[in-house]
């Protein structure tokens, strides 16, 4: 294998060689050359493979890269864990595998063939992923024929295909599928109802410091997906999982996300890949400190990348057939009130409560002040809840109509069309 070795010049010349030596002899690797990071070389340090010189360890990874035209890099320092992952980093995003004494790292292996792909990832759970698919399938659906691939924690053992449906029979529909024993709380049922687009689900198991999940179906997803004539395929991770799609990345974050998240694989891996990066909230404007601070950890990541913040906004599948609503959301307790403004503005009549999807089963006055003589009230029922199918055989039940509901992305400034254009220049 063709290696460079990074050095950290004050073992001295002597045990660096060695080092060398050990790889070429023992380890039938082919050293190319020698990464130093120092401001200078000492007097008299002298190696028998040309070497590059710099101060900082990502940039001396970057040179010899260019120089040597190596596959991996060897570490040859004692650098704390996070300085390591700081320079590895530098060495996955170029495609290069990373070695030490005791580990190996290697980039992934991109999947999806020559369909132009867009893949939005996360700094972990709940960010905004699926409203960002579906802000941005509203915006190119009508010139290129969509399907959405969605890895799933927990989701379906083989791939699962979700046709659209009419938005007034959402409830229905996705109770039938409930019926028939299907997991309704997958995001590919998700954007199929929302985007009316076909969504393929598959799980995948475990996920490696990049976020490339240990065993998944996506190559199997990505064929049903091209199956169902897309000519443009939209990628969804899962949590910290990114499937290590060809194409362009969109990198969401949540704005009060703490920064030290960022410096950490896999976001870490995952944010200097991204052509666009997104700041969510639920707020119209951000907080301004919070976000002027995000905005500088992503610049020093990733300077190329477009920033900017987007609202998550609550929809509905279609139009409510009731005038009063109980609200059931996913939603985290402090952003409830604001959900209440919102829906009250949005109905025909008012808003009666706003509860938690995880409160559930709900509580017996709650179904019969739904169905009291003369109520024209239902659910507005989230279809991020994880137990979205519990919710809506109770709501049928109680004979009480039922509206799903999510969540889309309202960016402050048009992304779309920067990732189109990168996914369509990776796909040539």
């Amino acid at each position: 294998m063709d290696a460079v070795v990074l050095c950290d010049v004050k073992f001295g010349a002597g045990p660096i060689q060695a080092a060398i030596d050990y790889l070429i002899v023992e380890k039938r690797y082919r050293v190319l050359g020698a990464a130093l990071i120092a401001k200078k070389v000492p007097e008299g340090f002298t190696l028998e493979v040309p070497y590059v010189v710099e101060p900082e360890a990502g940039a001396a990874v970057r040179r010899a890269a260019a120089e040597f035209g190596p596959t991996a890099v060897v570490d040859v320092t004692e650098a704390g864990l996070a300085d390591r992952f700081s320079w590895a980093n530098e060495a996955l995003q170029l495609g290069l595998e990373v070695h030490g004494a005791d580990f190996r790292l290697w980039p992934p292996v991109l999947k999806g063939g020559t369909l132009p792909t867009v893949t939005f990832a996360g700094a972990g759970a709940a960010v905004g992923k699926t409203a960002a698919i579906i802000y941005f399938l509203e915006q190119v659906k009508a010139k290129y024929k969509t399907a959405a691939v969605v890895l799933d924690l927990g989701g379906p053992s083989y791939p699962e295909v979700v046709e659209p449906g009419e938005p007034a029979s959402a409830s229905s529909r996705l109770l039938s599928y409930y019926r028939d024993g299907c997991g309704v709380g997958g995001d590919h049922y998700l954007l199929a109802t929302a985007t009316g687009v076909a969504a393929v689900g598959c799980a995948f198991a475990g996920t490696g410091l990049t976020g490339v999940p240990l065993n998944s179906l996506l190559g199997d997803a990505f064929v049903f997906a091209a199956e169902k004539g897309g000519e443009l395929v939209v990628v969804e991770g899962s949590g910290g999982a990114m499937p290590p799609a060809a194409g362009a990345v969109c990198f969401l974050v949540n704005v009060s996300t703490r920064l030290e998240v960022l410096r950490t694989f896999p976001s870490a891996f995952q944010l200097r890949k991204a052509c666009v990066v997104v700041a969510t909230g639920f707020t119209a404007e951000p907080p301004p400190e919070a976000f002027e601070a995000l905005r500088a950890e992503v610049k020093a990541a990733n300077p190329q990348a477009a920033f900017c913040y987007g609202r998550l906004v609550a929809a509905a599948a279609g139009e409510p057939v009731f005038a009063d609503a109980v609200v059931v959301t996913a939603r985290p307790e402090g952003e409830r009130e604001e959900l209440s403004r919102h829906w009250g503005k949005e109905i025909r009549g008012a808003v009666l409560q706003v509860i938690g999807a995880d409160e559930f089963p709900p509580a017996a006055p709650l179904a019969k002040s739904l169905r009291r003589e003369g109520a024209d009230a239902g659910l507005l029922l989230d279809m991020a809840a994880p137990n979205l199918g519990e919710w809506l055989a109770w709501a049928d039940s109680w004979d009480v109509p039922a509206c799903p509901t999510y969540e889309v992305l309202a960016p402050s400034a048009r992304v779309s069309e920067r990732l189109l254009k990168a996914a369509l220049k990776a796909a040539r």
